[in-house]
């Protein structure tokens, strides 16, 4: 007995995206892989929409004839499968401004202006012009830093009156610092080398011998 083998002749009716198989008087078919059907009809299997992909959970999968492809999403790095976290902020791959702090977070990164500075993170501007100091929301200026005003030694006849026009003709006004953590930031600051407008030596009276707080 004579077995025509319809594979080989090609007399089957198996899909493209079907393998046959000879058998004693006839013949199968069967769907290959990444396909579905009877083998006579197989339609494309779509992994992706199925959720039978093997795709990282930072990855996106794309779905291809008989297959499908796994690509890391952007902020990570890796084949498709296994993507890691890109720490953006360690690697220098930031945008951040040199006055700016990064902080890394899953896939991305931010950026936040240093104190003293404000903007966007990528831009950062200083709040305070030059020699003038950032603090609380305020910027200050030393009497150092106000040519011909008043120096360390020479500070006998600065009043509140004085000092704050001296002040106010610099766009600003006399500094009060009602409470001990402002006072004591003023004090690190005067340390060594220069005096506030207006303020005596020990940084809680005027030089004219007024509390500080007084107006």
């Amino acid at each position: 007995m004579c077995n025509v083998n319809e594979c080989v002749e090609g007399t089957h009716n198996c899909h493209s995206s079907a393998t046959c198989q000879n058998t004693q008087g006839s013949f199968s078919c069967g769907c290959v892989d990444g396909f579905q059907g009877n083998g006579v009809d197989c339609t494309d299997i779509d992994e992706c929409s199925a959720g039978t992909h093997n795709c990282d959970v930072n990855a996106a999968c794309t779905n291809s004839v008989g297959s499908f492809s796994c690509s890391c999403d952007a902020g990570f790095r890796g084949d498709g499968t296994t993507c890691a976290d890109i720490d953006e902020c360690a690697e220098g791959s930031h945008d951040c401004h040199a006055d700016a702090t990064c902080l890394n977070t899953p896939g991305s990164f931010s950026c936040s202006c240093n104190y003293g500075t404000e903007g966007n993170g990528t831009v950062c501007i200083d709040i305070c012009s030059d020699t003038w100091t950032y603090y609380e929301e305020s910027c200050y200026l030393s009497s150092r830093e106000v040519a011909d005003i008043y120096s360390r030694d020479d500070f006998s006849h600065t009043t509140w009156t004085s000092a704050r026009t001296t002040c106010q003709a610099l766009r600003g006004d006399l500094a009060v610092t009602p409470d001990s953590a402002e006072q004591d930031w003023v004090r690190r600051h005067m340390m060594g080398t220069f005096h506030w407008i207006g303020l005596g030596a020990d940084a809680v009276t005027w030089v004219d011998g007024t509390a500080i707080t007084d107006t």
